[in-house]
């Protein structure tokens, strides 16, 4: 999917002035932003405003042209596994305008992680049960643990967490063994830990989950 003509434009607008860009012009050949940086490596952009990326979204700017970044200006969106692992394998971050952001205070544009998913990953690395993770999606983590077993978590920000977004959790995102409430504020409702438990899905606190990761979930097929 070529860029829209008016996010493009919006994202430039946004970002003219940062501190930390010397110079920002638009490819209009293809519809692009270039972005030379005071320091670290320039950034070449494109433009989307979906509420969901799937991979016939995103397949033709990822292969066709050369970019470090898709800037999704939806606030509230979903990135399907086979963009995602598309965009990683090309080594192109799909994000909203406040991840490109932060990439401005690093030196380089890859790897990124956004700070939620930062956090946990580094929290899981430490936990002595966990093998490996790899990320399925922008909110999918994919654990091996040491005795060979896995589980996928899906994490969630929502301050209060209820049945609704379980429901919008199963409906998007599908398949996985446990929510994990990584906002460390607000509550979880009780019918929503009925829905998940009547689904066979655990719904934790940062603190649950790391104690339930020394029991064996879901063996390894």
């Amino acid at each position: 999917m070529k860029s829209e003509q008016w996010t493009t434009n919006w994202v430039i607008d946004k970002l003219t002035g940062h501190n930390r860009i010397f110079s920002i012009k638009k490819d209009n050949e293809n519809d692009l932003i270039l972005i030379e940086r005071n320091f670290g490596e320039n950034i070449i952009v494109a433009t989307l405003s979906l509420s969901e990326i799937n991979i016939s979204s995103v397949v033709d700017i990822i292969t066709n042209k050369k970019l470090d970044f898709i800037v999704n200006v939806k606030k509230d969106y979903i990135v399907k596994e086979d963009a995602y692992q598309l965009a990683t394998q090309h080594k192109v971050i799909i994000g909203g305008m406040g991840d490109i952001d932060r990439i401005m205070n690093q030196e380089y544009n890859w790897p990124y992680l956004d700070p939620e998913t930062n956090f946990i990953i580094r929290g899981l690395e430490q936990h002595t049960k966990v093998r490996s993770i790899n990320k399925i999606d922008n909110r999918r983590l994919k654990l091996s643990t040491i005795n060979n077993n896995y589980l996928i978590i899906i994490y969630l920000n929502d301050y209060d967490l209820s049945i609704e977004s379980v429901r919008k959790s199963i409906r998007e995102y599908n398949s996985f063994d446990c929510i994990l409430k990584s906002n460390p504020n607000g509550r979880i409702s009780s019918d929503a830990v009925e829905l998940a438990s009547s689904l066979n899905i655990k719904l934790l606190t940062w603190g649950e989950l790391l104690r339930e990761l020394n029991f064996i979930w879901k063996q390894q097929i």
